[in-house]
């Protein structure tokens, strides 16, 4: 930032200017009133001000940066409150490094600040930290570090790592295999509204997977999951209709939804939106957008389409 007095350039956190020796100022947060940088409270509206003192003051600067969409102000900021201890801090720190936001990407140091706030509880940063362990980002691939860290976040009540933990008890990733509690976690995760757990719930309730079979809560689950714009939730509430699992079948419907599946990149619902176009399943017959969609979906690797493709002699 800059000297109010003199105008040269000063590290954002002085007090004093180097150059001139002004003092240097803040303004309260509510009522923008000029106060003190030491000041606890706003002398005009009583606004108490964050500690300066845990890494409170320098995560509310990196938040106002981040608003104003300066990432390497935001990034400085969250660097300093997360040396003074600050799990929020360290968090965001990590997620700078991780995605190169007002700096060089360094997996090996995001995957370090990850760790430093999830020690200190932040089940945000559990998540992340398990998700470096399970992929190898920025440490060796450890699976039972990854559901150890994903165990202590879904426990928290993060329903992305109740649908991780779910995941690892389905298939056995750092741990043994248990569908009843892969489906518990499920459960828990879609409760609380994650598109994800919603869809795999859906897929718990269809194929009997830690519970009794139930087409319709498949249904109900998967319409659910659609509805929040998940590409693979409309992929299989538009498989719903088709078929009648759940539901009355209805290929109006059915079209619908792989269409929006399809026009969000998912080569599947484009494979399925393809075949609709080319049988005339909801829609009338149009055999230059099933071509079109076939080759969509072919281009992201789908080997349906690139199969169909083949046999219609265009490639």
């Amino acid at each position: 930032m800059k000297c109010p007095n003199c105008n040269e350039e000063i590290e954002d956190d002085s007090k004093f200017c180097s150059q001139c020796g002004t003092k240097i100022e803040q303004s309260c947060p509510k009522c923008n009133n000029v106060i003190s940088q030491d000041a606890k409270f706003c002398s005009n509206c009583g606004y108490k001000l964050v500690d300066s003192g845990n890494g409170n003051y320098e995560l509310e600067n990196a938040r106002k940066a981040l608003n104003n969409g300066d990432y390497q102000k935001a990034f400085y900021w969250f660097k300093k409150s997360a040396e003074q201890g600050n799990s929020y801090g360290q968090y965001f720190l990590a997620h700078c490094y991780r995605q190169g936001q007002g700096c060089l990407v360094d997996e090996e140091k995001a995957f370090y600040w990850y760790k430093k706030s999830a020690e200190q509880g932040d089940f945000c940063a559990q998540d992340s930290l398990a998700s470096c362990y399970e992929d190898g980002i920025g440490c060796l691939v450890d699976k039972e570090k990854a559901f150890y860290w994903y165990k202590k976040s879904a426990e928290q009540g993060d329903f992305c790592a109740q649908d991780s933990l779910a995941s690892c008890y389905e298939d056995g990733i750092g741990c043994l295999v248990d569908k009843e509690k892969a489906f518990y976690w499920y459960k828990e995760s879609a409760e609380q509204g994650n598109s994800y757990g919603q869809l795999h719930l859906a897929h718990c309730y269809e194929d009997g997977i830690g519970c009794l079979v139930d087409e319709g809560k498949a249904f109900y689950w998967y319409k659910k999951s659609a509805e929040q714009e998940n590409s693979f939730g409309q992929l299989h509430l538009a498989h719903c209709y088709e078929d009648g699992i759940g539901c009355l079948v209805d290929e109006g419907k059915a079209f619908y939804w792989y269409k929006k599946s399809a026009e969000q990149e998912n080569s599947f619902g484009q494979w399925r939106l393809a075949h609709c176009y080319e049988d005339g399943i909801g829609c009338c017959v149009d055999k230059e957008k099933a071509f079109y969609w076939y080759k969509k979906s072919a281009e992201q690797g789908n080997s349906f389409a690139i199969d169909r493709l083949k046999e219609s002699g265009i490639e």
